[in-house]
């Protein structure tokens, strides 16, 4: 995400995103912000908008015979993978987002946009398998 400027914010029309923090009971310590792209704001959402693209994952059946073709085989993951794909400068007003610093709601809030695909929105999983290919 990126801090917008006072030019930036008020340079065109937004969609903010509404947020929340989620912490995993086993790291107490860190919190996973989700963001919700189907929140619908004046009868439309993020996710009626966005177009979801063609299916870009491997059948599981493909992947199944394929494991029997060599005697090893290989899986991976990619560690937050729609975050490794960024979204272009153009399109960062669909993504606005508001945080207060530090978690103090005593101060200002700031004003942000993503810079990368989101978890939960529709169109993410094509755009960041089209990117791995």
């Amino acid at each position: 995400a990126k801090k917008l400027s006072k030019v930036e914010i008020e340079s065109d029309n937004a969609w903010y995103l509404p947020h929340h923090g989620v912490y995993h009971p086993q790291k107490p310590d860190k919190i996973r912000v989700v963001f919700d792209c189907s929140a619908h704001f004046k009868g439309t959402s993020l996710n009626d908008q966005l177009l979801q693209g063609p299916d870009l994952l491997n059948p599981l059946i493909g992947v199944l015979c394929r494991f029997r073709l060599e005697p090893i085989a290989f899986i991976g993951d990619i560690e937050a993978m729609f975050h490794q794909v960024r979204v272009s400068g153009d399109h960062h007003k669909f993504l606005h987002f508001l945080w207060w610093p530090n978690g103090d709601l005593s101060q200002p809030l700031s004003e942000y946009a993503m810079t990368v695909h989101l978890f939960g929105a529709t169109s993410s999983p094509c755009i960041a398998n089209f990117a791995l290919r």
